[in-house]
């Protein structure tokens, strides 16, 4: 993320993360809620922190084999796990590498950047990825949401 507009993009990070844990906990404020935010926190938080401590370029971070880790993690997370912790970073996570992808494609017009650890396919089929991986963070908040706390 830019340094200038950073602080708007984690603090809108962090309250999606809080309307997140509202919806799971439907509206009652209890210990459960409180370590899905923590995990959250960590999920939003882990990424940029990982980056600025791991001085790798291009970044591990920002491949589409790290978006495939993690969506393979992030639907084992969310249909087995019970912690409140792993599904808030779950849920941290996925809107900050969906953000990612996004500034990336704005810059850039493609995201060439994120398949230099594979083969680099079409523009219009970065797109359908990344409105794919769109649509798998979408549907990981669902079910990490309906089952609730």
């Amino acid at each position: 993320m830019k340094n200038k507009n950073s602080f708007i993009e984690y603090l809108l990070l962090f309250l999606l993360l809080i309307l997140f844990s509202l919806v799971r906990s439907r509206l009652e404020i209890s210990w459960d809620m409180l370590w899905f935010i923590l995990g959250g926190v960590v999920g939003i938080g882990l990424l940029p922190m990982a980056e600025r401590h791991i001085h790798i370029q291009p970044s591990p971070f920002r491949s589409i084999v790290f978006v495939g880790g993690y969506i393979a993690t992030a639907f084992f997370i969310a249909t087995s796990a019970t912690g409140s912790i792993g599904k808030g970073l779950v849920l941290g996570m996925g809107p900050l590498l969906f953000l990612y992808q996004l500034e990336a494609y704005i810059a850039h017009g493609s995201l060439s950047d994120w398949y230099q650890l594979t083969t680099v396919p079409s523009v219009s089929t970065q797109r359908v990825i990344f409105w794919s991986f769109g649509l798998m963070v979408l549907v990981i908040a669902f079910i990490i949401l309906q089952a609730g706390a």
